[in-house]
C-alpha cells in the first residue's frame, strides 16, 4: 500500500482535504483530484493511478457510477467508491461496475486504510488471476486438436497424430475402421454411450448439447473430456456430400482446472476469513461440510478432520438467528451477521457471506460460505462507547467534586472556629465535632471523585507489583473471613510499573473487597501477574497502545455478574449493594487510577461461575507517563 498512487474524484473540498491528508499519512501518493466525471476521464490521459477513490454523488452530467463505467471502457483501474449514503438502490447500481471497495463518510484513517489495502490486494489478485487465465488460454490454443475424416458411411479415411495419441492407438490401426468402433464417446451426465458419433453430431443435435464436453474412453479405459464438433465435406461442385471431418478438442485439463478454480475462487476472495464448502441438499435439510480452511479451525476451535462430513449447523446454537439455518437449507445466497458457537460453547459474532458453484450444465453442485469473526470488533465498539460514557461522567464528577471541595473547606473552617470559641464543657461542642467528621468524610469522597476524573496530579513512583500484591494478600488474609482463601500466581520476571503512591494498594483493596462480597459462603481469590506481548496476545477490548503490558488479574469463584450490570460497573455511584453499604465509587476509582497509568481494565464474568478483573499496566518510562498525564490534565482543565 505504501507509495500507492491515488486519484481522488470528489467535488467537496473538505472531503478532498481530509482524504488527501489521510492518504499521505498512510504513505500514499495523491496524484491529483477531479471534481467531475469529465475531469477524471481527462486526467487519465496524463496520470497513471494505481487506484481511484470515486465519490458516487459528484457534480456534472455523470455521477460516480457512470464515470466508473466510462473509465473501465478505457482502462482497467480499480475503483473504491466514496459515499455518504448506503441505500440499497445505490449499492445495487454500484455493484454493476465491480468496485473494489466502499468507504462510508465521514472518513477515518482506519476505514480508508483498510479499504485501500483490501482494494489494492484484490486488484493484484485479479491481475494475477487474469494473467493465469491468459497463460492457460494461450496454452490451450497452442495444443494440436484431434482431426478425423470419414466417408459418408463413417469409415475413417484420415487421422492426424494428435487424434491417434488421444485414442491411444497407432494411426495405421485406425484408418479404414468405422468411427463408432474407434471413437467411444459417452454422455458426461447420463454416461450413456453414443453409438454413432456422426448421427449425434448431425441428426440428433437437439438431444445432446454439443457445446458441453463428452467423455472419451480409450481402449485401456483411460477417460478424457473432449469437445466434439463436425464439418461436412463436399465435392468440388459443393452440391454432393463427400464425407465428414470430426474435431475433438481435449479439454480434460481445462475441465478439472475450472472445477478447482470454482472451489478456490471464493476462498481467494476472503483469504483471511474462514472458508466453508458444503454439498447441496435439496431436501431442505442442512448440508454437510466437505471443505474448511485453516482459518475456520482458528475461529471455531474445530479441526478440519472433526468437521468434514458433519452438518453445518454445528456452528449454531441457542442465540443463533433461525434466519441463518433457513437460508442455508434453501441454498440461498446471502450476507449477514449472526451469533455462532465455537467447539467449547463460547459465542462469537460472525459476518457470513455465501456464493454458489455450478457445474458445466448449470446445476448447483456446491455452496461456499465465508465467515469473518467480528467478535473483537463488536467488543471494541462496546468498550469504546462505554469508555467515552465513563469519561464524560468523570469530567462531570470532577467538576462537581472541585466545587464541593471548596464548600467543604468553608464548612470545616467554620466548624474549627466554633471549636475555638466554645468552652470544652459546652454541649454544643459535640455538634461542631460532628460537622468536622462529616466534612472529613466528604473530603475523602471528593478525593475518590478526583481520582476517578483524573484531576489529582501527583508524582509517580516505581512500583514492584509482585511485592505489592504479596503484601496486600498477607494483610487481607488476616482480616478476611477464614472461609476466604487468597492465592497468588506470579510468572517471573515482572517489570516495574509507575503509579502514584497508594494507588496500587487502592486497586488491590477495592477488587479484593468486591471479590470477598461476591462470595458470602467463602471461596478463593486469586491474584495472577504476568508480562504479556500485545502483538501475541488476543486482547479483548481494544487494540494495544503499547507493545508490552504487565497484566494483573484478580479472580474469584463467587456469584458472578450479569450482562446488564457489567455495562455500568465502572460508572461512579453505581452499586448493587443495599443503601448505606457502599458509595458506588470503588470500581470507578479503580478505573480512574488505571487510566492515569495509561492502562485499561476489563471484566470477565458469568453468573454462578465467578468474576475476573484484568488490569493492563503499560510498560512505559516514568517520563512518558508524566508527560501524557500532564497533557490529559491540561486538556480536561481547558474543556472544563
Amino acid at each position: 500500500m505504501e507509495n500507492a498512487k491515488v486519484l481522488i474524484v470528489e467535488d467537496e473540498p473538505n472531503s478532498v482535504k481530509i482524504l488527501s491528508a489521510i492518504l499521505k499519512k498512510i504513505g500514499c501518493e495523491v496524484l491529483d483530484h477531479a471534481s467531475s466525471g469529465k475531469d477524471a476521464i481527462h486526467m487519465l490521459r496524463t496520470h497513471e493511478p494505481d487506484i481511484i477513490m470515486m465519490d458516487i454523488s459528484i457534480q456534472g452530467p455523470m455521477d460516480g457510477i457512470e464515470t466508473a463505467s466510462e473509465i473501465h471502457k478505457r482502462k482497467n483501474i480499480p475503483i473504491i467508491y466514496l459515499t455518504a449514503s448506503s441505500s440499497q438502490r445505490t449499492f445495487e447500481r454500484a455493484k454493476l461496475t465491480d468496485p473494489f471497495g466502499y468507504i462510508i463518510k465521514p472518513f477515518t484513517e482506519q476505514n480508508v486504510s483498510v479499504a485501500l489495502e483490501l482494494g489494492l490486494f484484490k486488484a493484484n489478485l485479479y491481475k494475477s488471476l487474469q494473467a493465469s487465465e491468459q497463460r492457460l488460454s494461450v496454452t490451450l490454443e497452442a495444443l494440436h486438436d484431434a482431426i478425423i475424416s470419414t466417408d459418408l458411411d463413417g469409415n475413417i479415411t484420415y487421422i492426424n497424430p494428435a487424434a491417434a495419441s488421444l485414442l491411444r492407438k497407432d494411426a495405421s490401426d485406425i484408418k479404414g475402421k468405422r468411427v463408432g468402433d474407434v471413437l467411444h464417446l459417452y454422455h458426461r451426465v447420463s454416461q450413456k454411450k453414443i453409438e454413432n458419433p456422426l448421427k449425434i453430431a448431425i441428426v440428433d443435435s437437439k438431444l445432446f448439447d454439443t457445446s458441453q464436453p463428452f467423455v472419451l474412453r480409450s481402449a485401456n479405459e483411460d477417460e478424457r473430456y473432449v469437445y466434439f464438433s463436425k464439418s461436412i465435406l463436399y465435392d468440388r461442385d459443393d452440391d454432393v456430400k463427400n464425407g465428414y471431418v470430426l474435431l475433438l478438442k481435449d479439454c480434460t485439463s481445462q475441465y478439472h482446472s475450472e472445477k478447482r478454480i470454482r472451489m478456490m475462487a471464493a476462498a481467494l476472495e476472503s483469504i483471511d476469513e474462514a472458508v466453508i464448502i458444503t454439498n447441496v441438499n435439496f431436501s431442505g435439510d442442512m448440508p454437510t461440510l466437505i471443505y474448511v480452511n485453516e482459518c475456520f479451525a482458528q475461529i471455531t476451535g474445530y479441526s478440519k478432520d472433526e468437521v468434514i462430513g458433519k452438518s453445518i449447523d454445528i456452528l449454531c446454537g441457542e442465540k443463533t438467528n433461525p434466519d441463518l439455518t433457513t437460508k442455508i437449507a434453501r441454498n440461498a445466497n446471502f450476507e449477514g451477521e449472526y451469533v455462532n458457537y465455537q467447539k467449547n460453547g463460547d459465542e462469537f459474532f460472525a459476518l457470513w457471506s455465501s456464493a454458489s458453484v455450478y457445474s458445466f450444465d448449470g446445476n448447483l453442485i456446491h455452496n461456499v460460505y465465508t465467515v469473518r469473526d467480528v467478535t473483537q470488533i463488536r467488543k471494541m465498539e462496546e468498550s469504546i462507547s462505554r469508555s467515552q460514557k465513563v469519561e464524560a461522567i468523570g469530567r462531570l464528577a470532577g467538576g462537581v467534586a472541585h466545587d464541593f471541595n471548596n464548600l467543604l473547606a468553608v464548612i470545616s473552617a467554620y466548624a474549627e472556629l466554633l471549636n475555638l470559641k466554645l468552652p470544652p464543657e459546652d454541649p454544643l461542642l459535640k455538634y461542631s465535632n460532628n460537622i468536622l467528621d462529616a466534612a472529613k468524610k466528604g473530603t475523602q469522597l471528593v478525593a475518590q471523585l478526583m481520582t476517578f476524573s483524573r484531576r489529582e496530579p501527583k508524582s509517580l513512583q516505581e512500583i514492584d507489583l509482585a511485592k505489592a500484591v504479596t503484601g496486600t494478600k498477607d494483610m487481607l488474609q488476616r482480616v478476611f473471613p477464614h472461609n476466604v482463601t487468597l492465592e497468588t500466581n506470579i510468572e517471573e520476571p515482572i517489570p516495574t510499573i509507575y503509579a502514584e503512591p497508594g494507588h496500587i494498594d487502592q486497586i488491590l483493596l477495592n477488587l479484593s473487597v468486591n471479590s470477598r462480597d461476591a462470595m458470602p459462603k467463602g471461596g478463593i481469590i486469586t491474584f495472577n501477574i504476568k508480562q504479556i506481548d500485545a502483538h501475541r496476545e488476543k486482547l479483548n477490548s481494544r487494540p494495544p497502545s503499547v507493545a508490552k503490558y504487565v497484566l494483573l488479574s484478580v479472580s474469584d469463584n463467587g456469584t458472578g455478574i450479569d450482562e446488564a450490570t457489567k455495562k455500568h460497573i465502572f460508572d461512579p455511584f453505581f452499586t448493587t449493594k443495599a443503601i448505606g453499604e457502599g458509595t458506588g465509587l470503588g470500581l470507578s476509582t479503580v478505573y480512574g487510577i488505571v487510566k492515569q497509568c495509561k492502562g485499561y481494565i476489563e471484566v470477565e464474568s458469568e453468573l454462578g461461575k465467578g468474576t475476573t478483573f484484568n488490569v493492563f499496566f503499560p510498560i512505559l518510562s516514568k517520563e512518558v507517563l508524566m508527560a501524557s498525564r500532564q497533557e490529559e490534565i491540561s486538556s480536561d482543565t481547558q474543556s472544563a
